[in-house]
C-alpha cells in the first residue's frame, strides 16, 4: 500500500444496513448524506444507518486501508460490503443479534483507526454539523 502523490481530502463513512444487523458499507465520498441516498436508489431496501464519518486527509489511500483491515470480512470481492461478524468464525445468534454485532462492529473500527495511524493517516471523526454543510454546499 502506497501513498498517492496528490492525496485528496475527504470522508470515509460506515454505513450499516437497516434490515441486515451484520451487514456494513465502508467507502469514500465527498458527501456522504448524497452516497447514502444514491445507495438507498441503487442497492439497499432502506436507507442504510450512518454509523460513523471520518474526515480524512487522503481519502483513496484512507479506504484502501480500511479494506485491508476488513479483508476477511468482505461480502463480494467486487463490492465495498462486509460482515461484521462472518462465517464461520461467529454463531447464527452472534451474527444477527443487534447489541453483539455493535460491539464487533465498535472493534472494527478502532481496527480501522489503528490502520490509518500505522500508516500515519491524517483522520479525525467528521462532525455532523460538517457532513451537512458539505452537503448543503454541493446541491
Amino acid at each position: 500500500m502506497s501513498k498517492r502523490p496528490d492525496p485528496q481530502p475527504g470522508f470515509i463513512y460506515i454505513f450499516r444496513d437497516h434490515l441486515n444487523n451484520n451487514l456494513i458499507k465502508v467507502g469514500f465520498s465527498k458527501d456522504p448524506l448524497a452516497r447514502r441516498k444514491q445507495l438507498h436508489t441503487t442497492g439497499t431496501a432502506l436507507p442504510m444507518t450512518i454509523y460513523h464519518v471520518w474526515h480524512v486527509g487522503d481519502k483513496y489511500l484512507a479506504e484502501q486501508a480500511a479494506h485491508e483491515v476488513l479483508r476477511g470480512h468482505r461480502v463480494n470481492d467486487r463490492r465495498e460490503f462486509f460482515e461484521i461478524a462472518p462465517l464461520p468464525h461467529f454463531s447464527s445468534f452472534e451474527r444477527t443479534n443487534y447489541d453483539i454485532t455493535s460491539d464487533f462492529l465498535y472493534t472494527l473500527k478502532g481496527l480501522i483507526e489503528e490502520g490509518w495511524d500505522f500508516l500515519e493517516i491524517e483522520y479525525c471523526d467528521a462532525l455532523p454539523a460538517e457532513v451537512r454543510e458539505v452537503h448543503n454546499l454541493s446541491r
